[in-house]
């Protein structure tokens, strides 16, 4: 008899910690939501209005995708590509209407911190000024560009580490002064970054 109840308890524990082919399909639904909405998706009442729509914000990501990229202190045309994969990665796992995603002026800024403290324009002169083969940027150019990238990928990993450890609900724990205080700074901190070319000043980088 107490064979078979450790029989039927070891079935019972398995069963319960065996993932099913039902489980395995239901969480990649909630981890990736275009497997979910991709299939309903009605082409003939969306398809128009939806193309209309991302012709519009085309237009204007590029503007403001070569905005970022000066505030970032990198080539312009590296904010065109930092416009395009956010979009694409949001189309994938993004789950709220209301998320805003691609770059930001203030995390722009911030990359430009760590560019202009690791690369900064008085380099310009030590390094080669012959183009490299890869968009015809210049060494010191390309130098920019990897500090930018490690900034971007570091910032990647953060964020899939908090991911993992589901550190999104700490966000209840911060009051609503406290994000005003955070969102007026940082919309101060932009505009003052960019009086001295409203001016036409040349000021040196102070971060």
């Amino acid at each position: 008899m107490t064979g078979a109840k450790r029989k039927k308890k070891s079935m019972l524990w398995s069963k319960m910690h065996t993932p099913q082919c039902e489980d395995i399909i239901q969480w990649c639904r909630r981890r990736l939501p275009i497997l979910d909405w991709a299939p309903h998706y009605n082409l003939k009442e969306n398809l128009l209005p939806d193309t209309v729509s991302g012709i519009m914000l085309a237009v204007q990501q590029v503007t403001q995708g070569l905005a970022f990229a000066v505030l970032s202190s990198v080539h312009p045309v590296f904010g065109l590509y930092g416009s395009l994969f956010p979009a694409i990665i949001y189309a994938i796992f993004g789950m709220g209407h209301h998320v805003a995603t691609g770059t930001f002026a203030l995390t722009s800024l911030i990359s430009a911190n760590a560019v202009e403290r690791i690369v900064p324009q008085n380099m310009q002169n030590l390094t080669t000024q012959s183009n490299t083969s890869v968009l015809g940027l210049s060494d010191f150019e390309m130098q920019r560009i990897h500090v930018a990238a490690a900034v971007s990928f570091l910032g990647g990993v953060i964020q899939v580490a908090m991911f993992v450890l589901q550190l999104g609900s700490a966000t209840f724990v911060v009051t609503e002064p406290v994000i005003s205080a955070m969102t007026t700074g940082a919309a101060t901190h932009v505009v003052t970054s960019q009086v001295k070319y409203l001016l036409g000043m040349k000021m040196p980088y102070i971060s």
